[in-house]
């Protein structure tokens, strides 16, 4: 019948909703993780670029002053 069509056509769009909520939750979990990855290896890559700064400077200077 046409109620019962109906129906599953409910039912169908239903589940087809959840699991797309399923995998947006997923996606979002991964995207939380990227961001996080992403993040500790720019913090790693500032401290390194900080570390390489400061001992060029230092050259610099001890250059300078034996110069």
């Amino acid at each position: 019948s046409a109620v019962s069509e109906t129906e599953e056509a409910r039912r169908q769009a239903t589940e087809q909703a959840r699991a797309a909520e399923e995998r947006l939750a997923e996606a979002e979990r991964t995207l939380r993780e990227a961001r996080a990855a992403a993040e500790k290896v720019t913090g790693e890559a500032d401290e390194r670029a900080a570390k390489v700064l400061s001992t060029v400077e230092a050259d610099n200077e001890l250059r300078t002053r034996t110069a």
